[in-house]
């Protein structure tokens, strides 16, 4: 049966990258791509938004035995990717505990009766719950921030490349970002020595035109 490859959703995508970008010359990074997809394949996914949602198991459904099959078969990969041990003795809710803890969430139990005997239901714990939701909240009112700042930057970029091409007719060179450190050390930069010293200069030049230009009106209105 043939997989069809599931790319990581973007935030992930660009999580994995920027993180290559940043830090070009480790080799230790977080593979957070390929944890993303280990974790899917496994159905974590699909368990984690019924648990969510406030969904109780028991641990013999279907999608949790699938999850504890599939970690058992691929122990080695789910070893070498999540940094997780999966003995193949353990139960089910075991294996799933394993992946819970390792994102930071834990469950609770009740034990209700059923036709006579105490059966027991599992849910995420629900300080867990409220935290990961703030988390979550937290992160996206980031990423939403940083983007509205990368679209005022462009925009202020714009704005005054067509200044400076409409009053003196030349080309600004580009800025890049400013960094939530304050480095300016991401793209956009201009890298030939040449074009850069020709701009100045040019910057000079006007900049020693508009100064005499100003002297002389500035003489005459004094005679």
């Amino acid at each position: 049966m043939q997989h069809i490859l599931v790319p990581p959703p973007t935030v992930v995508a660009e999580r994995h990258k920027s993180e290559r970008e940043r830090l070009a010359i480790c080799t230790d990074w977080s593979n957070h791509s390929t944890a993303w997809l280990m974790r899917h394949r496994l159905g974590l996914r699909a368990v984690l938004i019924d648990l969510m949602a406030g969904v109780e198991i028991k641990g013999d459904e279907a999608m949790i035995q699938a999850l504890a099959e599939f970690s058992k078969r691929n122990a080695s990969h789910v070893k070498g990717i999540l940094n997780l041990t999966i003995p193949l003795s353990e139960s089910a809710l075991w294996i799933l505990g394993q992946f819970l803890s390792q994102l930071g969430l834990s469950t609770e139990s009740r034990r209700p009766m059923e036709d006579g005997q105490r059966v027991r239901y599992y849910r995420l714990n629900t300080s867990d719950v409220e935290f990961a939701q703030k988390v979550l909240e937290y992160r996206q009112r980031q990423r939403e921030d940083r983007e509205r700042k990368r679209q005022e930057s462009l925009e202020l970029q714009a704005t005054y490349a067509a200044r400076m091409q409409s009053q003196y007719g030349i080309n600004a060179p580009s800025t890049p970002p400013i960094n939530e450190d304050g480095d300016n050390n991401r793209g956009g930069m201009d890298t030939d020595p040449e074009l850069s010293d020709y701009w100045w200069e040019q910057v000079k030049y006007y900049a020693r035109l508009l100064f005499w230009s100003g002297k002389r009106l500035k003489g005459k209105g004094e005679r």
